[in-house]
């Protein structure tokens, strides 16, 4: 989808911690900056159009500045389609973050739920950590 941005923001959705995004977001941000020298070397070799390329980077290349710097040197064509194939990945990037925080707040409340049911089904005279 969106590299770095969709790992924030998926990450905030689903209250990950700091330590559990940072390896995606680095690994993410190098295999862009390797593609900006790696995939143009080989369109050629892969025998793509302009078209073909653009197509390849924008649903390869995770964030929007990667996509235009390894697009543009396949010229005009090759970037308009890479970025209008990135950006419509990026569009779904918020439907997909609402989602996902709505699903993980229901299933929040699910467990505070039967935690609380279990607190109350305890036997009388114990106390359980939880009441």
């Amino acid at each position: 989808m969106c590299g770095a941005s969709a790992i924030g923001a998926m990450g905030a959705a689903v209250r990950a911690r700091d330590e559990e995004q940072a390896v995606p977001v680095a690994l993410v941000t190098l295999c862009g900056t390797l593609a900006i020298a790696v995939l143009p070397a080989l369109w050629h070799p892969l025998g793509l159009s302009n078209v073909q390329f653009g197509h390849w980077v924008g649903a390869g290349v995770h964030d929007v500045g990667q996509v235009v710097a390894t697009a543009q040197i396949a010229g005009t064509a090759a970037l308009a389609v890479a970025v209008v194939v990135k950006l419509t990945g990026v569009l779904m990037l918020a439907p997909m973050v609402a989602i996902t925080a709505a699903v993980e707040r229901r299933r929040a409340v699910e467990v505070e739920a039967r935690a609380r049911r279990s607190c109350r089904s305890s036997s009388p005279g114990s106390s359980p950590p939880c009441c």
